[in-house]
């Protein structure tokens, strides 16, 4: 009877000893956050904004200053993944960027002052830290073999905040003709300034996360979140030059216009005004998600005014220096989709004019 109750405790303890193994070995299927902390940052980006005329000038009313230039700080989150400092985030964090800062957990801050590589078209950028040291770097997983129900947890510093990590699932992960993953989708709950932060799997980093996925009809959040596959941002690890982020997006406009190419033209004519009422012209344009673009009218001798409509009619651009034989507007990337372009006439006399429409190439 001893024996038996000897053997029952030895049993139950061996048990509990592979069970509780089991279990830390679970847990450490991921970084602790202390490894997190080290290899997960903030980022604040001093950036051009173009002001496209709409700035208010002293009387209260849009300046009209179509080329107008300003900076204005925003933010967003990266992870390292060279020991030189070289940063993996989003190209819509890293856009239009002069200067920025990487933010660790522990207060630490490294000035950012030059790019490797950036690829709008997958909405990927790599930063480089300005600092003489060797730093943690992330392992990576292979988003390709990426499953549905698959556990991640999504690395952030959400407006600056602190580290941010939450947990959920891959809900789906959409593939090529090639088997290739091209998106995933997943639970784990991202906000404002997550964009640029890292997805991880048990085997490393899987994704870049990039957007929450919002209901068009009624708005709000759906619960599901959008990241990039990181076998995407492999490719351009190879890129090792630096680039000046101020050489990449001057802050100045003259320098900035010799980076536009023109890609479409326009010739119209516009009626004259009839009392307080001008005359005006429209043609609809569509513009490509994350590309700036600039706008000018030419009509010599004219004095004209060009306005941008988005489709509901609210203004997001306008240029009215009365200068004579031109206009100007920039309209920025953050504006994406079909638009009117307007031509106001407040002269009695109709007018011919030319518009020229120039993708800034960055």
């Amino acid at each position: 009877m001893l024996r038996w109750k000897i053997g029952l405790t030895v049993l139950a303890c061996v048990l509990v000893i592979q069970f509780s193994a089991y279990r830390v070995a679970g847990a450490d299927e991921f970084p602790t956050n202390q490894e997190l902390a080290e290899r997960n940052i903030a980022l604040e980006m001093v950036r051009l904004e173009f002001e496209s005329g709409l700035k208010h000038g002293p009387d209260g009313k849009p300046n009209g200053d179509g080329l107008g230039l300003s900076l204005v700080t925003v933010r967003g989150s990266g992870f390292i993944v060279g020991e030189d400092g070289t940063i993996v985030t989003n190209y819509h964090v890293a856009r239009r960027a002069v200067k920025g800062q990487a933010i660790f957990k522990d207060g630490a801050r490294y000035e950012i002052k030059n790019l490797k590589v950036f690829n709008r078209s997958s909405d990927l950028a790599l930063l480089k830290i300005s600092a003489e040291k060797k730093f943690p770097v992330c392992s990576f997983g292979d988003s390709d073999k990426v499953e549905p129900r698959d556990k991640v947890l999504a690395v952030g510093n959400p407006m600056g905040t602190g580290l941010n990590i939450t947990e959920g699932i891959v809900s789906q992960a959409t593939r090529d003709d090639n088997g290739k993953v091209n998106s995933i989708t997943h639970t784990a709950t991202v906000t404002s300034g997550n964009s640029g932060g890292a997805l991880y799997s048990k085997d490393g980093v899987i994704g870049v996360n990039v957007a929450i996925q919002v209901n068009p009809k009624v708005g709000g959040g759906t619960g599901f979140n959008y990241a990039i596959p990181i076998n995407k941002a492999k490719g351009l690890l190879k890129y090792d030059k630096l680039k000046s982020l101020e050489s990449v997006f001057p802050p100045d406009i003259e320098k900035l216009t010799k980076k536009a190419k023109k890609i479409k033209q326009s010739k119209g004519s516009c009626p004259g005004s009839q009392g307080e009422k001008p005359g005006i012209w429209k043609t609809n344009i569509k513009l490509t998600k994350l590309t700036d673009y600039m706008i000018s009218v030419e009509s010599p001798g004219k004095r004209l005014a060009v306005i941008a409509l988005n489709s509901k009619g609210d203004p997001i651009g306008y240029g009215n220096k009365n200068q004579v034989g031109s206009q100007g507007l920039l309209i920025g990337a953050e504006n994406s989709g079909a638009y009117i372009i307007g031509i106001q006439n407040n002269d009695p006399k109709p007018v011919n004019f030319v518009v020229n429409i120039y993708q800034i190439k960055w």
